[in-house]
């Protein structure tokens, strides 16, 4: 005996909003919130912060676009405390390789 289907306006069916879509959307519902809420909503506000000049005692934003940008990368101390975070992340994993595998050719 075939099924009847859920929804009786063959429009509707075509559209996908039968029993089993709207049932669907709704346990999507509350991830597509925590998606939003936790990581939408924070990147767009760093967004906002990473063009904007505020106060740190509160009071508006002024908005600087790409000039914070500008002054960070032609500080030649900048560059510099780059190169050592490059040097360090070399080294500490060049040698945390070479144990690893120091460690488990003598297992």
């Amino acid at each position: 005996m075939p099924r009847k289907p859920l929804a009786t306006n063959p429009a509707r069916q075509k559209a996908g909003f039968s029993g089993r879509g709207r049932t669907a959307l709704l346990f999507a519902l509350p991830q597509l919130a925590i998606l939003f809420i936790f990581f939408y909503w924070p990147a767009g506000e760093a967004l906002w912060w990473s063009v904007s000049l505020q106060s740190p005692f509160g009071g508006e934003a002024r908005f600087v676009g790409l000039q914070v940008f500008e002054q960070v990368l032609s500080d030649p101390e900048y560059h510099r405390s780059l190169r050592i975070t490059f040097t360090f992340v070399f080294f500490t994993t060049a040698i945390a390789l070479a144990l690893g595998l120091l460690f488990a050719t003598a297992a």
